[in-house]
């Protein structure tokens, strides 16, 4: 019987990239909208604590943050370069990503 090896620390885990696609947003068309929040429903957020797993640079959660009215939001990623772009990012109400 083989021994399983156990997870690589988390450090490891927050250096690269884990499955993200870095150039989402930038390779998107200006024009092209993004169909994820169309698929969304406010109901699910308005006034809710809400906690996006794998948030990509926070684009998504700032869109959910401004436009559906939750209580509370965090977004998570285990990619530490999200994570740090994330947190330059202007607030909520700043505007400027789709």
């Amino acid at each position: 019987r083989q021994q399983q090896r156990p997870p690589p620390p988390l450090t490891k885990l927050a250096s690269g990239t884990k499955g993200n696609y870095a150039l989402y947003y930038r390779d998107r068309r200006p024009q092209e909208k993004d169909g994820r929040f169309a698929l969304l429903r406010r109901e699910w957020f308005e006034g809710k604590k809400v906690l996006d797993m794998g948030c990509n640079d926070g684009t998504l959660t700032r869109r959910v943050a401004r436009e559906l009215s939750p209580r509370y939001i965090l977004g998570l990623d285990a990619d530490a370069a999200f994570i740090r772009k994330a947190s330059y990012a202007p607030p909520p109400g700043g505007g400027g990503e789709g």
